[in-house]
């Protein structure tokens, strides 16, 4: 009988000490299988930490089931709108934001006087405007925004290597059709791509885009103050950021973010969200509009071939 009673006894303490430790138990299990890509076990795991007589009245769980739901039912893949390219305008060229490319135009004089073979004044004529269209090339790549107020320029004052990176995409820049031969002018178009900027910020893994651009979530930005950047920063009302660009593409190697132009179209808000411009040139999201985007963002890392555009006015 004695045997029994302190078998009993043990058996109690043992219980009372597993339900002490139910809640983290069940939640680290969670972590491990969501880690894993276990989605359904994960969930099943939360699920019962939120069940234990110790879980905290406080706690995350609500946070985690509702990302591993999002795993296990993804957010299902809109049509997208149809935008115009967003095309930023220079005085020497224009960024193609949609395309992917800076796109600058360069003139040379034909000069008979020194040349007076036309074929060799027509190209040394070419070469003249080459030069030129790169240098515009590289006035106009310093100034793309990569992330807030940070510019090409800011990041060539910060590394020295930038500068030499930068010179190297220029010569590597192809020409945009042929030639146009003018009376005395000879004009060219170049073009670099903005991609290419990526490799100053090197991501854990190489770079993968969604391979289907025709199913994005859309999100018009407002205000005639907001420019496009490679690496937006989206922040919530208060200006406290929710999502870096430039630090994801660092964890993720992804670039979740398209560009188009226009305006939101009429009767149609319930299928897309409105950004704000914040000063410092990041978008500012409403609180309630975020949980949507943010399910969004998370398909696009992961690949399920969704995408975010940001349409700018």
């Amino acid at each position: 009988m004695k045997n029994l009673l302190v078998s009993l006894l043990f058996f109690m303490l043992l219980q009372t000490a597993h339900a002490q430790d139910c809640y983290a138990y069940l939640r680290q299990k969670g972590l491990e299988a969501f880690e894993k890509k276990e989605f359904a076990t994960a969930l099943q795991k939360f699920e019962g930490a939120q069940k234990c007589p110790d879980a905290p009245v406080s706690n995350d769980l609500n946070d985690w089931l509702g990302r591993t739901k999002r795993r296990l039912d993804p957010p299902k893949p809109r049509p997208v709108h149809s935008t115009p390219p967003l095309v930023e305008k220079q005085p020497n060229g224009e960024i193609r934001w949609t395309e992917g490319f800076v796109v600058a135009k360069g003139q040379g004089i034909i000069n008979r006087t020194k040349f007076p073979v036309e074929a060799q004044a027509v190209l040394m004529a070419q070469r003249t405007a080459e030069v030129v269209a790169q240098a515009n090339l590289l006035a106009m790549l310093k100034g793309v925004f990569i992330k807030r107020r940070t510019t090409v320029q800011d990041f060539m004052a910060e590394r020295d290597d930038i500068e030499s990176l930068t010179a190297g995409m220029i010569r590597m820049a192809r020409f945009v059709g042929e030639p146009v031969i003018l009376a005395d002018v000879v004009e060219v178009t170049m073009q670099a791509p903005i991609q290419q900027l990526g490799s100053m910020l090197t991501p854990v893994f190489p770079a993968a885009m969604s391979t289907q651009d025709s199913l994005e979530q859309v999100v018009y930005v407002a205000g005639a103050m907001a420019q496009p950047a490679l690496y937006p920063v989206i922040t919530d009302e208060s200006g406290a950021v929710l999502y870096d660009a430039e630090a994801r593409y660092r964890a993720t190697g992804r670039q979740v973010f398209r560009y188009g132009q226009g305006a939101p179209p009429v009767g149609e808000m319930a299928a897309v969200l409105q950004a704000l411009p914040n000063p410092d040139n990041s978008l500012r999201i409403s609180n309630a509009d975020w949980p949507i985007l943010q399910q969004w963002v998370e398909a696009a890392e992961n690949g399920l071939g969704a995408a975010v555009r940001l349409v700018f006015p």
